[in-house]
């Protein structure tokens, strides 16, 4: 299970890593001040098989979840589907093939680079965020729609730590 927050929408993210989706919650009716919206049943948004790692680009509104059991990444469009708009969570999200078992994910904001572990390949797959966001998919899939690798991604296996006596 995982937790992301997009403190421009005031939404957070939860992951389902056995329901396979991402409870979609409102921050300003459910926090630790304000509880009357905690009760109430999420909108959740349709991920991939096993979506376990989570993080929000707040820069491109898009949220990037990491399915372990497809090797995959959902990529969710925030604009229509955060806290307020639910458009567009009952869509099925883009997705980009990454490495063997990816677990974790962290965006750079800065150079708009999505970074997803993958343990079952030790490896790091890097996604460019400029071409697979919430609303640009070219760079999520391979041209001809298949999903045998990432086109526009590279993955770099990690070397072993060095040794010490």
């Amino acid at each position: 299970m995982g937790i992301a927050v997009n403190k421009r929408t005031n939404t957070i993210y939860v992951t389902g890593e056995f329901s396979n989706d991402v409870s979609v919650i409102d921050g300003k009716t459910c926090n630790a001040r304000v509880t009357s919206g905690c009760r109430q049943k999420p909108v959740h948004a349709l991920a991939g098989a096993g979506a376990r790692g989570i993080a929000v680009n707040e820069a491109t509104n898009t949220v990037y979840v990491v399915n372990t059991v497809a090797n995959t990444v959902s990529v969710i469009n925030g604009a229509t589907c955060n806290a307020t708009v639910h458009s567009g969570c009952g869509r099925q999200a883009a997705v980009a093939p990454v490495g063997v078992s990816p677990r974790r994910v962290a965006v750079d904001e800065v150079t708009n680079t999505i970074y997803i572990t993958n343990a079952g390949s030790n490896s790091v797959t890097m996604l460019d965020g400029r071409t697979c966001n919430g609303r640009v998919h070219t760079g999520c899939m391979p041209p001809d729609g298949s999903s045998v690798m990432p086109p526009k991604s590279t993955t770099t296996p990690i070397p072993p730590p060095p040794y010490t006596a």
